[in-house]
C-alpha cells in the first residue's frame, strides 16, 4: 500500500490480492487514534482519494480486503509525514 500526500487531498493505492473477490474497506484517522472504515470500495479497487482533511495533522489509513465474515485481510497501514 502507498500514500501520497498532496496536502489538499491524500491519494492512497494498492495491490488487490489475486483471487479476491470482496469488497474493499478504506479505514483511516488521526495519527495515534483508532483507525475507523469510512469508504466501502467494489472489489478489485485499487485505490481511493481522501478529501477534506486537516492539513495540519497526520493521518494513518489502512485497507483490507473482505473474503468473508469470518476472514479479512488487511494491509499495513501507512502515514503522513507532515512538517508544519
Amino acid at each position: 500500500m502507498t500514500l501520497r500526500d498532496n496536502r489538499d487531498s491524500i491519494s492512497l493505492a494498492w495491490a488487490y490480492p489475486a483471487g479476491a473477490k470482496g469488497r474493499v474497506l478504506v479505514s483511516g484517522a488521526p495519527e495515534g487514534q483508532q483507525q475507523r472504515p469510512f469508504q466501502e470500495l467494489p472489489a478489485g479497487a485499487t485505490s481511493y482519494v481522501v478529501h477534506g482533511l486537516d492539513q495540519d495533522i497526520d493521518f494513518c489509513f489502512t485497507v483490507a480486503v473482505v473474503y468473508s465474515a469470518q476472514s479479512v485481510g488487511r494491509a499495513k497501514p501507512v502515514c503522513t509525514a507532515r512538517e508544519g
